[in-house]
């Protein structure tokens, strides 16, 4: 993928209409260089959406750096962040254990 496409999908990802394609592109990927700004969309004033959509990209990316799951953690203990947000964060940290247990 060249910069032009990477930087298109990565302003994708911040947006509602278009987080679950870029999303599903990057998890295909594997490009583990955009943890950082995945975890600044799942932690930021993005729309629900949107951080459930990075949050899932960052289980699929595992395993996640020391920000990774910290941002992980965050979220999971914000009394502001929806049920659904939650639960894709526990799903994702469920992710970076199984990757730590052998498993993909």
């Amino acid at each position: 993928m060249d910069s032009i496409e990477k930087a298109r999908l990565l302003r994708g990802l911040a947006l509602e209409t278009e987080c679950v394609e870029a999303a599903k592109a990057f998890s295909l990927l594997k490009d583990r260089s955009i943890l950082d700004r995945v975890t600044e969309v799942m932690c930021g004033e993005a729309p629900a959406r949107t951080r459930e959509m990075a949050a899932w990209l960052l289980g699929e990316l595992s395993p996640g750096t020391d920000s990774t799951i910290e941002g992980l953690h965050a979220v999971l203990n914000d009394p502001e962040a929806t049920e659904a947000l939650r639960a894709q964060v526990i799903e994702s940290l469920g992710n970076q254990v199984s990757h730590l247990k052998g498993g993909e």
